[in-house]
């Protein structure tokens, strides 16, 4: 049987054009690297940033410059697994409160759910990224795009 070859593009995202007074820059982020590493729970996306000149009919001009972005995904922040979106610190998962004064003028601390997680389904970001390559289908470029997009929210 012969060689099969496989042609596709890289990941590409389209990025909000960057306006500095009649000057106009375009965006594009193109995925360098996607690395898993599930025995020290590591997970890094990298992209180059590129900003392109814009053409007078909208469309991208020349290659101006270009940047390496590197999102490294940690236990220590929330996201909600619908679509990765940050939520909170994990640290934040619950408030302390106190309760009100008893007879003696005692309190007990209540903790109780960060109500920006309320109604959600979130998990660790590491969490979400190691249960995505352990079920997910294998093309998961547009969950990736979307993460980056995040970036420039």
């Amino acid at each position: 049987m012969p060689k099969i070859t496989f042609n596709h593009d890289p990941l590409s995202v389209d990025l909000t054009d960057i306006v500095k007074g009649v000057t106009v820059m375009k965006r594009k982020a193109m995925l360098n690297h996607l690395l898993y590493i599930p025995k020290s729970k590591h997970v890094t996306i990298a992209w180059q940033e590129q900003k392109f000149s814009k053409n007078d009919d909208g469309s991208y001009g020349d290659l101006e410059s270009e940047t390496e972005k590197v999102l490294t995904a940690k236990d220590i922040y929330l996201v909600d697994v619908t679509n990765a979106s940050h939520l909170c610190d994990a640290a934040e998962e619950y408030i302390t409160t106190q309760s009100e004064p008893d007879e003696n003028g005692n309190t007990t601390p209540i903790e109780t759910l960060n109500p920006l997680l309320e109604n959600k389904m979130y998990a660790t970001e590491f969490d979400f990224y190691d249960h995505l390559a352990n079920t997910a289908p294998v093309i998961i470029n547009q969950l990736i795009a979307q993460r980056i997009l995040r970036e420039y929210q």
